[in-house]
């Protein structure tokens, strides 16, 4: 077997963290908006748990819901996979899950 010196592993952890960044984005965009989880799953044909698990790094959106996300929120792509240097508001002060 060859040894690809742990590159996978290495693989793995940046697909969390693009992930990670991209759930945060999608969080922040969706609450300068002022909408809930639940209300951009209703606009995609999800739940809002489906929103949570993208917001939280868990799932990833495919690339077609991802590009919906983009053209409901007037952002570009690039808008999402960018990291964040600002604080990104809690839900929970402005009653929003």
């Amino acid at each position: 077997m060859a040894d690809y010196g742990g590159k996978g592993t290495c693989m793995e952890e940046k697909r969390q963290i693009n992930a990670q960044v991209i759930g945060q984005n999608i969080r922040r965009i969706r609450l300068e908006h002022g909408e809930t989880q639940q209300q951009l799953g209703a606009l995609l044909g999800y739940g809002a748990t489906t929103i949570a698990n993208y917001e939280t790094g868990y799932r990833m959106p495919d690339l077609e819901t991802f590009f919906q996300i983009a053209l409901h929120y007037g952002a570009s792509l690039e808008d999402f996979i960018r990291e964040q240097e600002t604080a990104i508001p809690d839900e929970s002060q402005n009653g929003f899950i």
